[in-house]
């Protein structure tokens, strides 16, 4: 999108003075450093398609604020909403803005230890999650990535390589108890903050799943 659209449709729904902002990666969604003011924001750009997606990750991060688990903060709008609308070539795409979170990107050998406690606490505390979560299939999960890359013109073997091992794990891992889970956790997608503490960052795909082989509805862990 342009920056400047960006930067007008911020300050007009927010009551900031955003002045600066860049594009930081694009895959399946956008996202964007913000500046301004003397503070910096993080804004996700989600597809059309991925609304309910967009949705769900708010819900979830207040869930997990309210209950004292590290998550980054969603600003709400002037009008108190969780979101705003953005026009790309005609479609509505979903945006949250986030307060910047600083830190360092976690080492996932020397921190695997803790990075699986903290995640084990936030399992524990989704078990307790009030809301229905959605559940993912097989397409969701694997399809939808991979049309992507293709979209994207990714290398053709590195597709289909990684749509061979996408099948073969998802065939191992059906028969499994399902449950929340986060769908992209990696280090790529926290930060280890000043308290020692890894706050998730990119909730994307964040929900259970449900493989289509499969009847029990619970999400998949």
């Amino acid at each position: 999108m342009e920056l400047d659209y960006l930067i007008r449709e911020l300050n007009r729904s927010y009551p900031l003075r955003i002045e600066h902002i860049k594009l930081h990666r694009e895959m399946i969604g956008s996202v964007y450093f913000a500046e301004g003011g003397g503070n910096r924001y993080m804004l996700k750009i989600y597809r059309s398609f991925k609304t309910a997606d967009a949705l769900q990750s708010v819900r979830i991060l207040e869930y997990l604020q309210a209950n004292s688990y590290p998550a980054a903060s969603v600003l709400r709008t002037v009008r108190g909403e969780s979101h705003l609308l953005l026009d790309h070539h005609g479609e509505w795409c979903p945006a949250v803005l986030y307060n910047y979170i600083g830190g360092d990107t976690p080492d996932g050998v020397a921190e695997a230890a803790r990075i699986g406690q903290q995640t084990g606490e936030l399992h524990k505390l989704m078990q307790r999650y009030p809301d229905q979560l959605i559940q993912r299939p097989r397409t969701e999960y694997i399809d939808d990535y991979l049309s992507i890359m293709r979209e994207l013109d990714s290398d053709p073997g590195q597709i289909l390589d990684l749509e061979h091992y996408g099948h073969e794990l998802w065939g191992r891992i059906s028969p499994l108890p399902r449950h929340f889970c986060h769908g992209d956790l990696h280090t790529g997608n926290m930060i280890r903050n000043r308290r020692g503490e890894y706050v998730l960052f990119d909730f994307h795909e964040l929900a259970g799943a449900l493989s289509e082989e499969a009847h029990e509805p619970y999400p998949l862990i």
